[in-house]
């Protein structure tokens, strides 16, 4: 019994030790930490809509009204908010003259008409504001019938 006794005994220590110095040496597990990554762009809403007259043999035929917002580089959207008269200037001027041109007659909402009323702003606002305007987003264009 002892020469079965003294393997025994000799294993359990032996597992044992193996098993204890598992538990102290094991590393605890590294939680992934996802890394946020800082938006590049930010969309500026313009406060006010803008509301442009629609003359037909100088009567006022029909009222559209805009509602802008602006996609610019994140670090440049602070400087908004100073430059809003001019800006706001700048953008009624081009929707006067994309008025003026017929640009809200017929269907004013076609994907051609649009990208060229959205390139004309966006020309207005890099003017204003510099090269970090991504986009111009209308966010609202009703028209109303006199």
């Amino acid at each position: 019994m002892k020469k079965i006794l003294l393997p025994m005994i000799l294993t359990v220590i032996g597992t044992a030790s193996g098993i204890g110095a598992g538990i102290i040496t094991a590393r605890p597990a590294v939680e992934a930490v996802p890394t946020i990554i800082p938006p590049t762009h930010t969309y500026v809403p313009l406060d006010e809509p803008f509301v442009v007259p629609i003359l037909r043999d100088e009567m006022t035929r029909a009222i559209v009204v805009a509602a802008l917002g602006i996609e610019i580089d994140a670090v440049q959207a602070s400087i908004v908010a100073p430059a809003m008269p001019k800006l706001r200037d700048q953008f009624l001027q081009v929707l006067y003259d994309h008025a003026n041109t017929g640009g809200f007659d017929g269907l004013f909402t076609a994907p051609d008409i649009m990208r060229r009323l959205r390139d004309r702003l966006k020309s207005a606002a890099v003017e204003t504001l510099g090269d970090g305007v991504l986009d111009i987003l209308v966010t609202d264009l009703s028209r109303q019938e006199y």
